[in-house]
């Protein structure tokens, strides 16, 4: 999918404005924005955690690190994401520490709705209905109660 590069609209939402954020976002941060969320959203439903860095973003996101990370800091800027664990900056590490570990990011409440609202919406076609299952214009389900349908029931 070609990434178009227009500006939408012009000066700030007011989300945007409260947040502190940068000027309108571009439809290609709407573009990632929308991608960083499902994919946040599956990643954490699949139980592969409640965080994730830039990093583990770019497995499946054919993305650079520098964009997906500035994707991310407009997305935590915007009340999308918050950094979690990330330490109270210090003048400089101990011996036995790393210079610095890469930041993580979780849902805020907003963040993960919306997360699940579109990954809902893009998967919609595709999660509708279970395997076994019928769909709602089944011949063979008509006017019967599905627990009674043999295409429905499982037992």
């Amino acid at each position: 999918m070609k990434q178009p590069d227009e500006q939408v609209g012009q000066g700030q939402s007011g989300q945007e404005a409260r947040a502190g954020a940068s000027p309108t976002p571009t439809i290609d941060d709407l573009y990632w924005r929308d991608e960083i969320l499902q994919v946040m959203y599956w990643y954490q439903g699949e139980g592969f955690g409640e965080s994730v860095t830039v990093r583990d973003l770019q497995t499946f996101l054919p993305a650079d690190e520098q964009l997906l990370a500035t994707e991310m800091e407009r997305m935590v800027a915007e009340g999308y994401l918050v950094h979690e664990g990330r330490a109270p900056a210090r003048d400089a590490p101990t011996m036995d520490e790393p210079l610095s570990s890469p930041p993580r990011y979780a849902f805020t409440a907003f963040g993960a709705r919306e997360g699940a609202r579109r990954f809902a919406d893009e998967f919609a076609g595709l999660t509708g209905q279970a395997h076994g299952e019928c769909g709602p214009d089944c011949p063979h389900c008509k006017d019967i109660p599905r627990d009674q349908c043999v295409h429905c029931s499982t037992s």
